[in-house]
């Protein structure tokens, strides 16, 4: 029985449009220096399965990295395809290969850096095995590899709802019913289900609240994570043995917030963390403490590790900017277990980042030290400050990249006046994009459509009018505001923050 095009994915209807952050090689040598691992000087890069395109086609646009990719849904390359022509990018080769057809294409380079996002758990143990073995011939020694998949034992109870959802969205809708009327009857009817399973919930006690929390979700995304014939979540080791034969070690989670360890875990949760010396077990304990769902790792084929000496010192040549208003950022970081303080650390980190311009780690050490605080508590703090999105690490960028990414900005702005698909825009000097809400986008296009200086009120009247024009309202919280007062107040509400970050945008050259 031969087997059609989409081997098991869903294909009726594309992936999502939205950026993570986390596959962007500037911010991950941040998170691999923190923990003392050389990161790898990146030439050629590849994103495999990548959706709409818009990570490949940012750090293409914001780097002379030659960036490689394929994703086998037709539609999805054709619009990646038209973003790179936003920036008019040569640096960027997108193709709609499978996976097979692109691990044996002979017009590749070797890689410095291969990332799948939101692939590996949604595809079979064949297309697995023939990523692995890409891996292993096409990832340079010292490359890194960024992985992203569903894992146990968060997602240990989740198998009887997304079985139950795949089912009647593959048997009980007609073909040509719209996905989000498959998507809303199959959650209803999974409702209606457990309403009479009582031995089921009874079992299962979050089944219902785990259900509740989906209706609110992306239908898109709903569609594409619970209803692909092909779903296998993992534990860290079972990806351990798969990437065994590839060469590849762990190095560190790409998510800032599981570099915390000494306040997201207990002292005792701590000692036994540090009484095992295996790396495999450590991840895994670590999966239970945190009852991990899903995993962002970085695995580098050859590691380098740094001495103390060494790590401080390359850590010093990394700069960052703030991109919170200084006044709105709390002390308080919240952890697994309550809230730490960290306002002492924040206020002299704060002295020098406030400006909202970037600053060498080195500046940030000097003033902290003097303070009194030691080393590796500055880097905890900045880790949270990452970790909370306050901060981005930034590098130089020459006027060839500032230009694409100048290009990249004015043709998504556009947007604005039709119908916002992506609220992302990119930075030659972090090396990637930031998402931006609906608001925030408009009140950006209309800071670069305003003549003379930007007022509160200039872009209030400017967004308010677009939106009217328009017929657009807002959605706020999973809630569609429907009176022009409540659209206006979340307008206001966000023109003054956005009047506090203005100076930024214009630093990091989103406008």
């Amino acid at each position: 029985m031969g087997h059609s095009w989409d081997e098991g994915y869903r294909t009726e209807t594309d992936y999502c449009c939205y950026y993570f952050n986390e596959l962007n090689p500037v911010q991950l040598n941040f998170l691999l220096l923190a923990k003392g691992i050389l990161p790898p000087t990146i030439k050629n890069a590849c994103e495999l399965g990548f959706g709409q395109g818009l990570s490949i086609n940012f750090h293409a646009a914001t780097s002379k990295v030659n960036w490689y990719g394929t994703d086998f849904m037709p539609t999805q390359v054709n619009f990646a395809q038209e973003l790179a022509n936003y920036a008019q990018n040569t640096n960027v080769h997108l193709f709609d290969d499978s996976f097979a057809e692109f691990a044996q294409r002979e017009d590749l380079p070797q890689f410095d850096y291969i990332a799948l996002h939101g692939i590996w758990s949604w595809i079979s143990d064949e297309n697995r095995k023939i990523i692995v073995d890409f891996v292993r011939r096409k990832l340079n020694v010292g490359g890194m590899l960024y992985i992203s998949y569903n894992t146990f034992p968060g997602h240990n109870k989740t198998n009887p709802l997304r079985e139950l959802l795949r089912l009647h969205a593959a048997n009980c809708s007609a073909p040509n019913l719209p996905l989000n009327k498959k998507v809303d009857n199959a959650l209803n009817f999974a409702e209606q289900v457990f309403k009479i399973s009582t031995i089921h919930c009874k079992d299962n006690p979050n089944v219902l609240a785990k259900l509740h929390s989906l209706k609110g979700l992306d239908h898109n995304y709903l569609f594409h994570e619970y209803c692909n014939d092909n779903w296998c979540p993992m534990f860290f080791s079972d990806m351990a043995k798969w990437l065994e034969p590839a060469k590849l070690s762990f190095a560190c989670s790409a998510t800032a917030f599981e570099h915390l360890d000494k306040i997201n875990f207990s002292q005792e949760q701590n000692e036994l963390l540090a009484s095992v010396n295996n790396p495999i077990m450590q991840e895994t304990l670590k999966d239970y403490i945190y009852n991990q769902q899903f995993r962002r790792d970085i695995w580098i084929k050859g590691p380098v590790t740094l001495t103390p000496t060494q790590r401080q010192e390359a850590l010093k040549e990394l700069s960052c900017i703030l991109v919170s208003p200084k006044d709105e950022i709390n002390g308080k970081v919240q952890c697994l277990l309550g809230d730490a303080d960290f306002s002492d650390i924040y206020a002299a980190i704060l002295h020098v980042l406030g400006d909202s311009k970037p600053h060498s780690l080195a500046k940030v050490f000097e003033v902290t030290q003097h303070a009194g605080f030691v080393f590796n508590h500055t880097i905890t703090a900045l880790m949270s400050l990452y970790a909370k999105k306050h901060l981005l690490i930034t590098r130089e960028a020459d006027e060839e990249i500032m230009q694409h990414s100048k290009m990249m900005n004015e043709k998504l702005l556009a947007q604005a006046t039709t119908n916002i698909r992506i609220s992302s825009l990119t930075s030659p000097f972090i090396g990637g994009a930031m998402n931006f809400n609906t608001i925030q986008f408009m009140l950006l296009y209309a800071s670069k459509q305003l003549e003379g200086p930007v007022s509160y009120k200039k872009l209030v009247d400017f967004v308010w009018n677009l939106m009217a024009t328009k017929g657009h309202k807002i959605v706020f919280e999973g809630k569609c505001l429907e009176t022009d007062e409540e659209n206006i107040a979340a307008i206001k509400d966000e023109a003054l923050k956005f009047l506090k970050q203005l100076s930024m945008y214009h630093t990091l050259k989103f406008i």
